[in-house]
């Protein structure tokens, strides 16, 4: 079974993604980034989602950190905010598989992370 991190600092969020798709995936949630890598070297994680803007560190230096430790890990970006810089910035492009806007729609975040693992 493909498993998948989630990182969102909205315990909403994180219940709705939960719901989602923990018949489908292997899911593992934290509203913490600092804890989200930790979970990440405890964990045979296969796909990376998190949320952009969040308190403790956004999700492009989350992203970064797990790029470090990582390279080949696929991450996903997920955005309640229209960020035309980020879709236009080579650097971040090389680290995102994928960008997304929020609220996502189910069936096609699903075959994003599916394509992730191919």
């Amino acid at each position: 079974m493909i498993s998948v991190l989630y990182i969102d600092d909205e315990v909403i969020n994180l219940d709705l993604f939960d719901l989602t798709y923990r018949k489908e995936f292997k899911v593992f949630m934290t509203d913490s980034p600092q804890e989200g890598l930790e979970l990440i070297d405890k964990n045979p994680i296969d796909v990376v989602v998190t949320d952009l803007r969040m308190p403790e560190m956004n999700g492009i230096e989350f992203i970064r950190k797990v790029k470090e430790k990582n390279p080949a890990k696929n991450c996903i970006l997920l955005t309640a905010y229209h960020e035309p810089s980020l879709k236009n910035d080579p650097e971040i492009q090389k680290l995102l598989f994928k960008y997304m806007l929020k609220p996502f729609n189910k069936s096609e975040l699903k075959s994003t992370i599916l394509q992730a693992c191919k």
